[in-house]
């Protein structure tokens, strides 16, 4: 019976021991702050997106509500999510034992979503840093989670299309911000960016319509001279036959005025 209940002990320590393995993988076990958004990454309980159809084909997915983490000024963990409730706060909490304190921010794009937008980029411009600046005049992108989107350093001597078109794709989560060609900072604005290229598509506008003007004159004559109809053909023996009839006109009236009738001649 004691051998029995021994043997019935060591089997609920091994129990009790392998659970708390099991739930040390399936948890985040640093207490740093600054290593906690890797290591929730890095847990090996996330799904893989195997749907052949789908846009994300080969993505981790991590859970819907999850945004991102970052560390706060005063040194807490910020966790933020796109939904706040209790219960999801609490599963924050389990998964990040050892963190000493949490804080929540609701945001708008989960995580999912944001290297989605990441992935799109790299592969896009084919993980190649040439291909970046040639393209797209792009110096380096990475997510910013405390304001919930992605911040693109890009060289400010292309920016208007570029910026519309990655604006196009992403709408507002991404912010651009143009640095000279050291890669420092220069300045940023997109709004300014934006209303420029207004200014641009209207000038293009009246361009192409001035272009449309001349391009429709241009095949009238065109057409003109395929069919003999051209200035040479046409016009110059019109004015040619003109000018012979004005000529003869002046001749015939000069010399009627040098004709002098008198009453005599008339009455004869």
């Amino acid at each position: 019976m004691k051998r029995f209940l021994s043997f019935l002990l060591i089997l609920t320590l091994l129990a009790a021991c392998l659970s708390v393995a099991v739930l040390a993988d399936a948890t985040v076990q640093t207490s740093d702050p600054n290593a906690a958004l890797e290591g929730f990454l890095a847990l090996p309980d996330w799904p893989v997106d195997e749907d052949e159809t789908s846009e994300r084909k080969g993505e981790t997915i991590y859970p819907d509500e999850f945004a991102g983490m970052y560390v706060a000024e005063d040194g807490t963990l910020v966790v933020c999510v796109t939904e706040d409730t209790p219960q999801i706060e609490q599963y924050y909490q389990d998964m990040l034992p050892n963190i000493p304190s949490l804080r929540f921010q609701t945001v708008k794009y989960d995580y999912n979503t944001l290297q989605h937008f990441m992935l799109v980029i790299e592969q896009r411009h084919v993980s190649s840093n040439l291909l970046v600046v040639n393209m797209y005049k792009i110096k380096d992108y990475h997510i910013n989670y405390e304001f919930n989107r992605i911040d693109i350093k890009m060289y400010s001597d292309q920016e208007y299309n570029s910026v519309l078109y990655l604006d196009g794709i992403f709408g507002d989560a991404i912010f651009i911000y143009f640095c000279d060609t050291t890669g420092e900072i220069d300045w940023y604005d997109q709004e300014y960016v934006k209303q420029r290229q207004v200014e641009l598509d209207a000038q293009a506008e009246e361009d192409a319509a001035n272009a449309e003007t001349t391009t429709l004159a241009d095949e009238i004559s065109a057409q003109a001279e395929e069919t003999g109809f051209n200035f040479q053909s046409v016009a110059l023996p019109i004015i040619l036959v003109v000018v012979i009839i004005v000529v003869f006109f002046v001749i015939s009236k000069l010399r009627s005025r040098k004709t002098q009738f008198d009453d005599d001649y008339i009455d004869k």
